[in-house]
């Protein structure tokens, strides 16, 4: 219908189809308008009216606009509707309100960005993304692009559920991405990954991507400098100083790790205790205004938001957020305060109050800071067990004023709840080092519980300056505790700083027996086997591990030689060649050797092996020596005195006797060797001379030589010798 009215022409129409296009194809549509168009003014008003979604490829039942009211300037190559109401049957069971924008353009990466509809309300609720994924926030769709938005004070969040639907991770951010069926993006997300019962792992700034079809989720910390924060594990009370967070959810292994290609950088994961004061050098190196310490008031007062402008003219009155933006990002990334640039507020964290009180010495805290250094993830979250695998580990420092260390045999911590933590290796503690397996720390009674010690090395100072030292101080005492279980008191679990020095720790205290054993392969190849030959320790306590002296090394316990003789209690002490053992006499009545012959003497244990001075009996014979070397299968000696008494009774023996004879003594197999040294043997009386070797046995005597006469003499390698005749 044509009309001129004021001399303004104008067309209108009832139905019709709008359409708008450019030379290049490109084209806009509304179906099922009514308007009218004023060609003086190139004004199009129309009412009514469905857009669609056809040209991103969505069918027009699926996804429409339908339009109320609005106005297109003919020259323009795009318009924008209000009180618009989208139906999308796919996402909601009905039609939504909002505005729509829609523009004649080119392609953007093979795909057209409009139409746009962006919902008014910001408290749609959609499962439709994926089964898994539930979003509450805004809603809009910008071409193909379905996109979930927030403002900054009311932001969108999406939920993801395991296959159980047990929540994993909540997230919150002014924007989401999803491509349909695809994936979905978002930056500057807060996030908090959830596992066990109520931890997390949370970031508040991260960027977020999510393959729908393989389940695949990671999170990489922003690039600003407002996003330098460390990932935060509840469960663990651990901040982990990593780029990225990666989880394919239908596996139990979430990864930590470095996204930047200097993959071997140093991984920080530090206990929320952690109190570095060189931390704060920085903040005054170049100034002598201290931050943290302008925070103190802020905490006293109990205020935890700062606008950044109030904290800049805390500083000096003339100073704006510019001068004071670097110092936050610092802070920022040591962990002291949260930033959110768009707000401009300062949050401040737990940290800052913990380094306020503990540089005035008013609070405990830690030296807890695990250093990962590999080129492999640095470290894995199982979620079965609810253990942080932290790998490529050199050490971890427990206690720096009590000299606790733990050094992790392959380079990896498990820790569980608390900072608790498992290792295979070596716990090092002032002059102590356990070496074994299962050696677990208890944060919260800073204790490590030891089941299986393979070897406890300890260092002393030599008193007599002959030890080779370590670090020119301490020498290690060279027989090993083993097979040993207890527990290390690190330090009283309220000082696990050491701010007070208290004398008695580190304390160690064993549990149940252990054991030396002396089956070195230096010593008589391994002779003494630790099935059957060993000092059994009783339980004992060892106080102030740095300060160990020789008086300390005192072990009350058992000794089992092996059937050398019987077992019996003794004191194991240092020994001066800085070996553990023990010298002591024997009783009035003898000892029994071997349980065939009598011992009575001097016996010693040392790093030269079980040895004695004293007399041997066996059979009819009689020995001395000053030097037995005891042995499981055999004695040897260097006699100073051989006796054999006669015997008619069998075993027959003739007496004997020689000043100086070596002895070689085999218990388990033919007998007791005698040879010969300087002079010969006198037997029967001293009315017959021998040169060689004889051999008792509990069948008697033998010998293997000559037999002098005084005008004769004979040779045989087995004379068999009775009491009045051979």
């Amino acid at each position: 219908t044509f009309a001129l009215k004021n001399d303004t022409p104008s067309v209108s129409f009832n139905k019709v189809l709008l359409i708008g296009a450019t030379f290049n194809k490109d084209s806009i549509m509304i179906a099922d308008t009514k308007g009218s168009y004023w060609p003086l003014s190139n004004i199009w008003r129309g009412e009514g009216g469905r857009v669609t979604w056809e040209r991103n490829g969505i069918p027009a039942a699926t996804a429409y606009a339908t339009l109320d009211k609005y106005v297109i300037e003919a020259k323009q190559s795009g318009y924008k509707a209000e009180n618009v109401t989208l139906t999308y049957s796919k996402y909601f069971n009905t039609p939504i309100k909002g505005t729509l924008t829609d523009q004649i353009a080119t392609k953007v990466s093979g795909v057209y960005d409009n139409p746009q509809f962006t919902s008014t309300d910001l408290n749609h609720n959609i499962t439709g993304f994926s089964n898994q994924i539930k979003y509450y926030g805004g809603f809009a769709l910008e071409g193909p692009k379905l996109i979930g938005f927030g403002t900054e004070e009311n932001k969108g969040r999406m939920d993801f559920f395991d296959d159980k639907g047990k929540l994993i991770l909540r997230s919150y951010s002014k924007r989401f991405g999803v491509k349909e069926a695809s994936e979905i993006n978002a930056q500057q997300t807060a996030v908090s990954l959830y596992f066990g019962k109520n931890d997390s792992i949370y970031h508040p700034g991260v960027n977020l991507r999510y393959d729908i079809a393989n389940k695949e989720l990671r999170l990489v910390r922003d690039a600003k400098a407002s996003a330098q924060i460390a990932f935060i594990s509840s469960y663990h009370r651990l901040e982990a100083n990593v780029d990225a967070v990666s989880w394919k959810t239908t596996t139990p292994v979430i990864n930590f790790e470095v996204v930047s290609l200097l993959k071997d950088n140093t991984v920080i994961f530090e206990s929320f205790n952690l109190y570095e004061p060189k931390r704060l050098y920085k903040y005054t190196a170049y100034s002598d205004q201290d931050p943290i310490l302008y925070l103190k008031g802020y905490v006293e007062g109990g205020q935890t938001q700062i606008p950044i402008q109030d904290f800049a003219g805390a500083f000096n009155a003339r100073y704006d957020k510019q001068a004071v933006l670097s110092t936050v990002f610092d802070m920022v990334a040591d962990g002291f305060v949260f930033y959110n640039p768009e707000t401009e507020m300062i949050t401040l964290r737990e940290k800052t109050k913990l380094y306020i009180e503990a540089r005035r010495k008013k609070t405990d805290f830690d030296r807890i800071l695990i250093k990962s250094e590999t080129k492999q993830d640095n470290a894995q979250l199982d979620l079965t067990t609810q253990e942080l695998i932290v790998t490529g580990v050199k050490q971890v420092t427990l206690s720096d004023s009590q000299k606790v260390i733990m050094q992790p045999a392959k380079g990896f911590v498990r820790v569980s709840q608390n900072r608790n933590m498992d290792i295979d290796g070596t716990i090092l503690a002032g002059n102590v080092d356990f070496v074994g397996k299962n050696m677990h720390f208890d944060y919260d009674k800073f204790n490590i519980n030891m089941d299986t010690v393979n070897q406890m090395l300890m260092y002393i100072k030599d008193p007599e300056g002959k030890q080779p030292t370590i670090d020119g101080n301490v020498s290690q005492v060279k027989t090993p505790i083993r097979d040993i279980s207890g527990t290390l008191s690190i330090d009283r679990p309220d000082n696990k700083s050491g701010r007070e020095m208290l004398k008695d720790y580190p304390s160690f205290t064993s549990r149940g027996n252990s054991y030396i054993y002396y089956d070195d392969k230096n010593l008589y190849n391994g002779a003494y086997k630790r099935d059957q030959f060993y000092f059994k320790l009783k339980p004992f306590t060892f106080n102030d591990l740095d300060e160990l002296t020789p008086d300390l090394m005192s072990f009350p316990g058992t000794m089992k030689t092996a059937g050398i003789f019987p077992d019996f209690d003794q004191i194991s002490s240092l020994r001066k060649d800085f070996t553990l053992g023990f010298e002591r006499e024997t009783e009035a009545n003898a000892m029994p050797i071997y349980a065939k012959g009598k011992y009575s003497g001097n016996i010693q244990m040392s790093g030269a092996g079980l040895r004695g001075t004293g007399e041997i009996s066996y059979m009819t014979s009689k020995f001395t020596s000053q030097q037995y070397e005891f042995l499981p299968d055999s004695t040897l000696a260097n006699c100073d005195l051989f006796e054999m008494k006669k015997q008619t009774t069998r075993p027959e023996f003739p007496s004997g006797y020689n000043a100086k004879v070596r002895m070689k003594w085999l218990p388990k197999a033919d007998g007791m060797h005698i040879i010969m040294k300087d002079t010969p043997f006198t037997l029967y009386d001293e009315k017959i001379g021998f040169k060689g070797e004889l051999l008792i046995s509990e069948n008697g005597l033998k010998a293997n030589g000559i037999l002098n006469f005084r005008e004769a003499a004979l040779r045989s390698n087995e004379f068999v010798c009775l009491a009045n005749s051979f």
